[in-house]
């Protein structure tokens, strides 16, 4: 089994510690066990977690860790699309190609 040394024991505790104090800046609620964090923007109510879990029908659910609350919180507040895992979602880019036909239709001259 892996053990962490003290130096990544403090870091791991210090990036706990400044998550916790993120949330609570930020009014973020957390699930007794802190694998669920509970949080609106402009209205619309979001649960991150790091399982599946039932939320009401208006509610987005986004499945990432607890690292990723910061990121995260932080994306929806600047307005950003996100996916079902908390990834920013890459704007589809407009289709540029031009479909001259000529990989479909070859002309063909018949030689006599």
């Amino acid at each position: 089994m892996y053990s962490l040394s003290k130096r990544q024991k403090k870091e791991f505790a210090q990036t706990m510690k400044q998550i916790d104090e993120f949330c609570e800046h930020h009014h973020i609620l957390q699930s007794n066990g802190s694998d669920s964090y509970f949080f609106t923007i402009r209205g619309k109510p979001y649960v991150v977690s790091n399982r599946k879990r039932e939320v009401p029908e208006d509610t987005s659910f986004i499945l990432a860790s607890k690292i990723r609350i910061r990121e995260i919180y932080e994306d929806l507040m600047q307005g950003r699309d996100l996916d079902h895992r908390g990834r920013k979602k890459m704007p589809e880019a407009p289709n540029t190609s031009v479909d001259t036909g000529s990989s479909r239709h070859h002309q063909y001259r018949s030689i006599n």
